[in-house]
C-alpha cells in the first residue's frame, strides 16, 4: 500500500510540474491596484501600481463623476488620461497622474481606478484596479481670516465669503403665519445655514442655483422691527439683509398673508418605458405663482450629477395638475432615476427620487477583423444586426492607444435586419498596432462592438500595391457568393452545443492563391474543436488553404458551446474572412460572411470542464507536456496493476501467473 501511495504522489506531482510549465508557456496578463490620490480645488493626483509579467505594458487612469461609469473589472465609459508604455520587466513598479481644471470642477466627488494592458496573441488584456473616489475642495480661494461680521467664524478659516442679492418676500405682517423667505445670492454650498437675527433657521427643499428658502416661524414675526437675515458657511457669513416685520398688510398675495405657499411637485412611477426611452411622470402645484417645471435624470441613485428636460410653464393656479414629459437616447438594460422639479419666485423645489429600468435593445454589432493593410492603410470591418426595423448608422473608432481617440465618417446603415459595413483609413504610421471598434447607433442608443488590433505592415522603399480594388467605404446587405458561414440551429441556450460550417469557392476563372480563413467566435462561444482549422487565444480560428483552382470548393467546420457570457443577451454574430489574391496580381482582395443565433432561456448545462475552461492548454508546449504526463501515468498505472496483481497471486499461492502479466 505504501508503495502504490509513493507511485500516486508522483504522479500528483508531475502533473502539477507539467501544469506550472504549460501556464508558462502563455502570456499573462499585467497586473495593476489603485494605491491613493490626493486633491485640492482645482486638481486631483493619481497613483498606482504595476507589474509586467514580462510583457510590455501601458498604464493609465480612468476617472469620472458617474461611478457607473466605471464598470467593476471590464472597459467603462470614463475619461483616459496619462497612458505611459513601461517596460517589461518582471518586476512591480508605480506610477502617477495629475489632472487639473478645467477638466475637473471644485466641489464634485469623482472615481477613479489605476488600469494597465497589454497586447497578446493580436488581443488587448486589461486589468482593472479597484475603484477609488476623491473629492475637490469647495473652496477656490482660501482666507485665513473669517469675516469679522460674520457669526460663523472660527479659528479654522473660511473660504469665499457668501452673499446675499435679494429677498423675496422683504417685509412680513405682524402676526402671520408660517412664511417662506427666498434668499438669492452667490458661493452658497451645501453647508450653507439661513440665520434670522443671529439664530440658525430651517430651510424648505433643498439649495438650488444660490437660492436658500428659509422657515419662519409666527415667533418671528410677532412684533414689528427691523430684522437681520444672514447666510453662514465653512467659518465664513454674509453681510445682513434687511427683512421687515409691519403692523400693515403687505401686498395683496405676497406670502406673509398665509394665501400662498412655495411650489410644491411629486414625482410619480415612469410608464412607457422601452429600451432607450421612457415617459416621467409628476404633479405640480404652483400655489398661486407663475412657475416653471421640468424633470432630472440620471443613472446616479443620488442624481448628484444629472441631465434635464425641457423646462415647460405651468401657470399660477392654487392647484395641481400633471406634469408629463418623454426623453429618448437612454442606453438599454440601464437603471435610471429621476425626480420632478419646479421653480417660481419663492425658490426650486425638487420631488422625490423614483427608478426605473430600459428594456434589451434586440440588436447587436460585432467588430470584424481588419483587413487590406498596407504600411499607412487598413480597411475596418463590422456587422450590425437590426432587429427593431428602424433606420441606423454606424462608424468606426480607432487609434494607437486602447483610448482610440478618431472617428471615421458616419454612414447610414438603413433598416434592414442585417448588415455589413466597413471604411478604409490612411495616413496611418507604418509597422505601428491599432486599435479599432464598430459603433452603430439605433433609436438613440450607440452599441459598442469589441474592440480588435491590427499591425500596420513597416516602411518599404517599393511602392505599396496591396491596396485592396474593393469598394474602400461600402455597406451591404448582400453576403458574399465566394465565402458562407452556417450554422446547426438558429436558437441555442447557455450550456448548448453548435457546429459551424464554412464553405468557399473559387468563383473566379482565375486560381485563387495565399487564401486564408479566418473564423472569429464571439465571447459567449467555448471552441471545442475544428476539423481543419487552429484556434488562438482570441478565439480566432484559422485556416490556411493556399491555392483554389476554378470552382473548387472547401469546407470546414467548427464545434463549440455557448457559455455564460451570453446570459440576458437576445443575439450573437459569428464572422468569417476570407483574403486572398488571384493568379498574376498582389492586390489583396477579401471576403466577409457572418451569421447570427438568438440566445434563449434554458436549463442546458454550463459548457465548462470539470478543471475549469483554462485546464487545457493552448499551446504547443502545453500539448506536449499534457502527452507526456498522460504517457508517464500509463506507465506508473500499469506498475501499481502488475504490484498489486502479484501480491493477490502470492497470497494465493499462485505465483506462476504472474509470468503471464502483460509488462
Amino acid at each position: 500500500m505504501k508503495n502504490i501511495t509513493k507511485k500516486l504522489i508522483f504522479v500528483f506531482v508531475l502533473v502539477a510540474f507539467f501544469g506550472v510549465g504549460a501556464s508558462f508557456a502563455s502570456a499573462s496578463a499585467p497586473t495593476v491596484s489603485t494605491t491613493g490620490q490626493s486633491s485640492t480645488v482645482s486638481s486631483i493626483t493619481f497613483n498606482g501600481n504595476f507589474m509586467a509579467n514580462g510583457s510590455q505594458t501601458t498604464t493609465m487612469f480612468e476617472y469620472s463623476a458617474n461611478q457607473n461609469d466605471l464598470p467593476n473589472n471590464q472597459a467603462g465609459n470614463g475619461m483616459i488620461v496619462c497612458q505611459n508604455l513601461q517596460p517589461a520587466a518582471p518586476g512591480s513598479g508605480s506610477f502617477t497622474c495629475t489632472v487639473s481644471t478645467p477638466t475637473i470642477t471644485a466641489g464634485v466627488t469623482y472615481y477613479f481606478r489605476a488600469i494597465a494592458s497589454n497586447v497578446n496573441g493580436g488581443t488587448v488584456n486589461s486589468t482593472y484596479g479597484t475603484i477609488s473616489s476623491v473629492s475637490t475642495s469647495n473652496n477656490p480661494n482660501p482666507n485665513p481670516n473669517p469675516n469679522p461680521s460674520g457669526g460663523g467664524g472660527g479659528s479654522g478659516g473660511c473660504g469665499l465669503n457668501p452673499t446675499i442679492s435679494s429677498l423675496s418676500p422683504s417685509s412680513a405682517v405682524v402676526g402671520s403665519g408660517t412664511i417662506y423667505v427666498v434668499i438669492s445670492g452667490n458661493n452658497f454650498d451645501n453647508t450653507s445655514v439661513p440665520r434670522f437675527n443671529g439664530y440658525t433657521r430651517s430651510i424648505f427643499g433643498s439649495i438650488y442655483q444660490n437660492q436658500i428658502t428659509m422657515i419662519l416661524t409666527p415667533s418671528d414675526l410677532a412684533s414689528a422691527g427691523t430684522e437681520t437675515i444672514t447666510i453662514a458657511n465653512n467659518g465664513c457669513s454674509s453681510s445682513g439683509a434687511v427683512f421687515t416685520v409691519t403692523n400693515s398688510n403687505p401686498t395683496p398675495g405676497a406670502f406673509g398673508t398665509g394665501l400662498n405657499y412655495p411650489v410644491s411637485v411629486t414625482t410619480q412611477s415612469a410608464t412607457n418605458v422601452g429600451s432607450n426611452s421612457a415617459v416621467f411622470n409628476g404633479s405640480v402645484n404652483p400655489n398661486g405663482y407663475t412657475t416653471t417645471a421640468w424633470f432630472e435624470y440620471g443613472t446616479g441613485s443620488t442624481l448628484a450629477s444629472f441631465n434635464e428636460t425641457t423646462h415647460t410653464a405651468e401657470g399660477a393656479a392654487n392647484g395641481s395638475s400633471s406634469l408629463v414629459q418623454s426623453t429618448t437616447g437612454l442606453n438599454p438594460n440601464t437603471t435610471y432615476y429621476f425626480r420632478a422639479v419646479a421653480n417660481n419666485s419663492y425658490g426650486t423645489v425638487k420631488g422625490n427620487i423614483s427608478s426605473f429600468t430600459t428594456g434589451t435593445l434586440n440588436s447587436a454589432i460585432t467588430t470584424v477583423q481588419a483587413t487590406n493593410q498596407t504600411s499607412t492603410s487598413a480597411r475596418l470591418n463590422g456587422v450590425f444586426i437590426n432587429q427593431n426595423g428602424n433606420s441606423s448608422q454606424g462608424y468606426f473608432e480607432y487609434g494607437s492607444t486602447a483610448s482610440l481617440g478618431s472617428l471615421t465618417s458616419i454612414k447610414a446603415l438603413g433598416s434592414s435586419s442585417s448588415v455589413s459595413f466597413s471604411d478604409t483609413i490612411s495616413n496611418l504610421a507604418p509597422g505601428t498596432i491599432y486599435y479599432f471598434r464598430a459603433i452603430a447607433v439605433n433609436q438613440g442608443s450607440t452599441l459598442k462592438g469589441n474592440v480588435l488590433v491590427f499591425q500596420t505592415k513597416g516602411a518599404s522603399t517599393v511602392p505599396d500595391n496591396t491596396a485592396s480594388n474593393n469598394t474602400p467605404s461600402a455597406v451591404t446587405t448582400d453576403q458574399s457568393s465566394v465565402l458562407k458561414i452556417t450554422t446547426t440551429a438558429d436558437n441555442i441556450s447557455v450550456g448548448g452545443d453548435i457546429e459551424y460550417l464554412v464553405t468557399f469557392t473559387n468563383t473566379n476563372s482565375a486560381n485563387i492563391e495565399n487564401a486564408v480563413i479566418s473564423v472569429q467566435l464571439p465571447k459567449e462561444i467555448d471552441f471545442k474543436d475544428s476539423n481543419f482549422g487552429k484556434v488562438d487565444s482570441n478565439n480566432l480560428v484559422t485556416l490556411d488553404a493556399g491555392i483554389l483552382v476554378p470552382n473548387q470548393v472547401g469546407s470546414m467546420t467548427i464545434k463549440g458551446a455557448l457559455n455564460s457570457n451570453a446570459s440576458g443577451k437576445n443575439v450573437i454574430i459569428t464572422t468569417a474572412v476570407m483574403t486572398y489574391n488571384l493568379a498574376g496580381s498582389t492586390v489583396e482582395k477579401d471576403e466577409i460572411a457572418y451569421v447570427t443565433n438568438h440566445v434563449t432561456a434554458g436549463t442546458g448545462l454550463e459548457a465548462n470542464s470539470l478543471f475549469g475552461a483554462s485546464f487545457l492548454p493552448s499551446t504547443l508546449l502545453g500539448w506536449l507536456a499534457l502527452l507526456l504526463v498522460l504517457l508517464g501515468l500509463g506507465v506508473v498505472g500499469r506498475k501499481i496493476y502488475a504490484d498489486y496483481y502479484m501480491t493477490k497471486a502470492i497470497q494465493k499461492g499462485s505465483a506462476d501467473h504472474v509470468d503471464n502479466l502483460p509488462m
